[in-house]
C-alpha cells in the first residue's frame, strides 16, 4: 500500500514539474518571437523604426533627467541640513556685547586746585560690557575708562580704566549635554520635531515628490512598487538603513524589488498585453532602480552631515530605542552613559577642569584671609581640579590710595599698596578629612601719585593658613582656622629702639621663634533648623601682635573679634528677625593694657501684612571707646533708627506704589563738638502707572536736630512724568526743587530721551538745567547745568 502511494506522488510531481518546465519554455519563447517579430517589423518598416528610437531617446533624456534632478535635490537637502546642523554647533568665536560712549558735561569751580583745565569740563567714559564665547567657551568681558578731558592736568589718579576677564563655569557647563540631551536639541531643531526614523522617511517623500512631475501625496504612489513601498513604511527596516553604506543600501532595496518581479508576473504581463505592457513594465523597474539610487544617496548624505557634525549615528538609533521604550535595554554601561555630561574635544576638556579664572581687575576674598573682607586686586587668579582636588593660585596688586582725594591721607591705618601672590589647596586624604592649605604672601611699596608721595618701608609678609571644617549633622558645620606670619623689614631707621620692638612684636624673626606673638587663630559655627525657621552664625578670632596677613584689609595683628548672627521667621515667614552683633579690641600699646574698642549691634525686621502691603524695622548702634589706664573715653558714637513702608494699590483704574522712609540718626565725636549731629529723615516715593505712561513724585526731607549744623535743613522734590512716541523714543520730562537751607536753592527742569534706533543701537540723554534763587555757598557742588549722553551698540552674532 505504502508503495503504491509513493508512486503515485511520485508521477504527480513530475507532471506537474513537466507542466510548468513546459510553460515556462513557451512564455520565452513566445517573448522571444515577439522580440524578433517586432525587429522585423521595424526593420520593415522604417516609420516604426525611427519612432522606436524617438521613444528610446526620449527614455534616455527623462532618465538623464530625473538622475540631474534627484543630484540637484540631494545637494539641495545637504546644502539645508548642514545649516540646520549649524544652528547646533558651537561658534569659533561668538560675542554678545554692548559697547558704550558716555559724555557728560558737569562743570566745577576752578577754584578747586587741579580739577579741571579752563574751558575744558567734560567726562568721557568707554564701557564694554558683555559675553564672549571663544571656541565655545564663555567669558565676561568688562572695561570701563572714566577719563577727564583735562587728563593732562594732576588728576592722574581719576583715570580709572578698569578691565575684567571672568571666566564663567556655570554657563560653561551648558556646553556639556548627555547624550540624550543632544538628541533632544538635535529633534527639536534639525528633525522639526521627529525622531530620526520618521525625519528619515520625510526627506525619501519630498525627495521623490521632487522627481517627478506631478505631485503625489501616498508615500506607495511616490515609491511605484508596493513591495520596495510597504518594506521602507516600516521604521525598524529604515533603521537598518541607516546603519548601512550607500552599496549596502541599493543591493539590499534592489533585492526587494528582485523578490517581488517574478518571470511568471512578467510573462502574464507579455501575454496579456504584449509588447506595449512589456515596455511599460521595464519602464517601471528601470524608474524603481533609479529610485533605489536616490533614497541610497540621500541617507548617505544625512548620515555624513552628522557625521561631520560630530553626531553619532549608531549611538543615535540606541538613544531612539531607549527613549521608545526605557525598558527595553536593561541597565548597562552604555546606558548609563547616555546620562553623563562629558566634554567633547580636549579644548573643552582643559576647561572642564577649571573653577575659576579671573583676569584683570577683580575683587575676591583670597585664600588664607581670616576676614571675609574682598579685596579689590589687579592681576589673575585661578582655580582649577588635578585629581579631584581644587588648585588656586593668583597674583594681584592693590592699590586703593591713589585719588586726588587721598591727598592728606597720610596717617592713619589703612592698607598701604602691596603685590599679594597666593596659592591654596584642599586635601580630603588622611586622617584629617578636609583640610585647606593656604599660603600668601605680599611686597609692599610706596604711594606715589602726582599730588604727593608717601614713603613706605618695605616689607615681605607671608602667612600660612590651615583651615579644617567639621560636619556636624543636626548641629551643622564648624570652621577652624589657624594660621602664622612672619615680616621681613628691608630697613630699620631707629636700630636701638625698632630692633626691640620688632622682636617684640614677631617681625624680623625667623618663621619658628616667637611663635605666639605672630601667630592668629579662629572659629566659626552655623546652624539652620528649618523646620523652626532659625539659623544662626557665631565667630571669634585672635590674632597676635605681630600677626600680619596680606589678605586681610587694614592691619591684621593684634585683634581679637568676636560676634554672630542670629535669624527668626514666625508667623509663616510673615515676620523676619535678623539680630546681630560684633565686638573688636586692638591694642594701642605693646606694654600696657591700652586698647580700642569698637562694637556694632544691629537689629532688623520685615513683616509682610499681605501682598500689597509690608513694613520694615532697622536699628543700628555702632561706636569706638578709647581704653586707657582702664578708664574708658567715647571716641565716637553713632545711632539709626528706620522705619519702611510699601504698598501698592490702584488710584480709580490705574496701578500705584508708594515707599515711605523715615529715620533718626545721632552721631557724636567727642574729639570734635562741631562735627556732632542729629537727623530728621523723611523720604517719599509715589509711582501712578497710565497705561504705558507713568507719574512719579519724589520728596526727600532732611532736618538737623542738633545746635551746631552739618549740612543744614535740606528739601530735594521731583515730579517726572514717563511717556513714550512713536514706540521707539521713551522721555520722561521732570520738574525739580531744592533747598538746602542758606547753602543754596534752585528750581530747575530736567529732560530724559531714550531712543531705540533698531535692534543694535540705542541712544541715551538727559539735561538737567537749573536756576539758582540765591548765590550758592560752594557753586561746585551746585551747578546749574549738567548733561549726558550714551550711546550704546549691541554687538551680537
Amino acid at each position: 500500500m505504502k508503495k503504491a502511494m509513493f508512486v503515485f506522488f511520485t508521477v504527480c510531481f513530475f507532471s506537474h514539474f513537466e507542466a510548468t518546465v513546459l510553460a515556462q519554455s513557451k512564455v520565452t519563447v513566445m517573448a522571444d518571437s515577439l522580440k524578433a517579430k517586432g525587429v522585423r517589423s521595424a526593420v520593415q518598416k522604417g516609420k516604426k523604426f525611427s519612432s522606436a528610437l524617438k521613444d528610446t531617446a526620449r527614455s534616455t533624456k527623462y532618465r538623464d533627467k530625473a538622475t540631474a534632478l534627484a543630484n540637484d535635490k540631494i545637494a539641495a537637502f545637504s546644502k539645508s541640513f548642514n545649516e540646520q546642523l549649524g544652528k547646533l554647533s558651537k561658534q569659533t568665536l561668538a560675542v554678545d556685547l554692548m559697547l558704550e560712549n558716555k559724555n557728560r558735561y558737569n562743570p566745577l569751580s576752578e577754584a578747586v586746585p587741579g580739577m579741571v583745565i579752563p574751558g575744558r569740563r567734560q567726562v568721557s567714559e568707554f564701557n564694554v560690557i558683555g559675553i564672549a564665547r571663544i571656541y565655545g567657551i564663555p567669558v565676561n568681558v568688562n572695561y570701563s575708562t572714566n577719563r577727564l578731558s583735562g587728563s593732562g592736568s594732576q588728576l592722574q589718579g581719576l583715570n580709572n580704566n578698569l578691565f575684567k576677564f571672568d571666566f564663567d563655569p556655570r554657563q560653561f557647563s551648558d556646553m556639556f549635554k548627555t547624550d540624550l540631551e543632544q538628541y533632544y536639541d538635535l529633534r527639536r531643531q534639525a528633525f522639526g520635531g521627529l525622531d530620526l526614523t520618521q525625519y528619515t522617511r520625510k526627506m525619501i517623500t519630498e525627495q521623490l515628490q521632487g522627481e517627478l512631475d506631478r505631485q503625489k501625496t501616498g508615500f506607495t504612489e511616490l515609491i511605484g512598487n508596493k513591495a520596495l513601498a510597504a518594506y521602507l513604511n516600516k521604521p525598524e527596516n529604515l533603521t537598518g538603513l541607516l546603519q548601512l553604506d550607500e552599496r549596502q543600501i541599493r543591493d539590499k532595496l534592489s533585492k526587494v524589488l528582485l523578490e517581488n518581479n517574478s518571470l511568471l508576473d512578467k510573462a502574464a504581463s507579455v501575454t496579456g498585453k504584449l509588447e506595449k505592457e512589456y515596455k511599460e513594465a521595464e519602464a517601471r523597474y528601470s524608474a524603481a532602480n533609479r529610485k533605489v539610487d536616490s533614497i541610497g544617496m540621500l541617507i548617505t548624505t544625512l548620515k555624513e552631515q552628522l557625521h561631520k557634525k560630530g553626531y553619532d549615528v549608531a549611538k543615535m538609533i540606541e538613544v531612539q530605542k531607549y527613549l521608545e521604550d526605557p525598558r527595553r535595554l536593561a541597565p548597562s554601561e552604555m546606558v548609563n552613559s547616555y546620562m553623563k555630561r562629558l566634554p567633547q574635544t580636549k579644548f573643552q576638556n582643559l576647561f572642564s577642569n577649571i573653577r575659576e579664572l579671573k583676569l584683570g581687575s577683580y575683587s575676591k576674598n583670597v585664600p588664607g584671609a581670616l576676614k571675609s573682607n574682598d579685596l579689590f586686586l589687579s592681576g589673575s587668579h585661578l582655580t582649577f581640579l588635578t585629581n579631584g582636588q581644587p588648585i588656586t593660585i593668583g597674583y594681584g596688586g592693590t592699590n586703593d590710595l591713589k585719588s586726588f582725594k587721598d591727598a592728606g591721607f597720610q596717617n592713619s591705618v589703612y592698607g598701604t599698596p602691596q603685590n599679594i601672590t597666593y596659592i591654596s589647596t584642599e586635601v580630603t586624604r588622611g586622617m584629617f578629612g578636609k583640610v585647606k592649605l593656604s599660603f600668601i604672601g605680599s611686597v609692599s611699596r610706596e604711594i606715589s601719585n602726582n599730588n604727593y608721595t608717601i614713603p613706605a618701608a618695605l616689607s615681605n609678609n607671608l602667612a600660612f593658613t590651615v583651615n579644617r571644617s567639621f560636619k556636624l549633622g543636626k548641629l551643622g558645620e564648624a570652621a577652624l582656622d589657624l594660621s602664622r606670619s612672619t615680616t621681613i623689614l628691608s630697613k630699620n631707621y631707629q636700630v636701638s629702639t625698632e630692633a626691640v620692638l620688632d622682636s617684640k612684636a614677631g617681625l624680623n624673626n625667623p618663621f619658628g621663634q616667637s611663635f605666639l606673638e605672630a601667630f592668629a587663630f579662629g572659629g566659626s559655627h552655623h546652624l539652620e533648623m528649618e523646620k523652626s525657621g532659625l539659623s544662626e552664625n557665631v565667630y571669634f578670632s585672635y590674632s597676635g601682635l605681630g600677626y600680619q596677613n596680606p589678605g586681610n584689609t587694614g592691619n591684621g595683628g593684634a585683634r581679637r573679634k568676636m560676634g554672630g548672627s542670629l535669624r527668626k521667621s514666625l508667623f509663616n515667614n510673615k515676620l523676619i528677625v535678623n539680630f546681630r552683633t560684633d565686638l573688636n579690641r586692638m591694642p594701642i600699646s605693646y606694654t600696657s593694657g591700652d586698647q580700642w574698642k569698637t562694637y556694632q549691634v544691629q537689629f532688623d525686621s520685615r513683616y509682610t501684612i499681605n501682598r500689597k502691603f509690608n513694613v520694615s524695622l532697622k536699628y543700628n548702634n555702632s561706636g569706638t571707646d578709647k581704653q586707657v589706664n582702664q578708664i574708658n573715653t567715647s571716641v565716637y558714637s553713632f545711632q539709626k533708627v528706620q522705619f519702611d513702608g510699601n504698598a501698592s494699590f490702584k488710584i480709580g483704574t490705574h496701578a500705584s506704589v508708594s515707599h515711605l522712609t523715615t529715620g533718626l540718626q545721632v552721631f557724636s565725636n567727642s574729639y570734635s563738638s562741631a562735627s556732632a549731629g542729629n537727623l530728621l529723615m523723611v523720604n517719599y516715593i509715589q509711582s501712578v502707572l497710565m497705561k504705558k505712561n507713568a507719574i512719579t513724585l519724589s520728596v526727600f526731607y532732611n532736618k538737623e536736630l542738633s545746635g551746631y549744623q552739618l549740612i543744614g535743613d535740606m528739601l530735594n522734590a521731583d515730579a517726572a512724568y514717563q511717556y513714550s512716541l512713536f514706540h521707539k523714543i521713551n522721555l520722561s520730562t521732570a520738574a525739580t526743587f531744592l533747598n538746602n537751607s542758606n547753602s543754596a536753592r534752585q528750581f530747575g527742569i530736567k529732560q530724559g530721551i531714550q531712543l531705540y534706533a533698531g535692534s543694535h543701537f540705542d541712544l541715551d540723554s538727559y539735561l538737567d538745567l537749573r536756576k539758582n534763587l540765591i548765590t550758592p555757598l560752594y557753586p561746585e557742588l551746585y551747578a546749574t547745568c549738567r548733561a549726558e549722553l550714551s550711546l550704546k551698540y549691541h554687538l551680537k552674532n
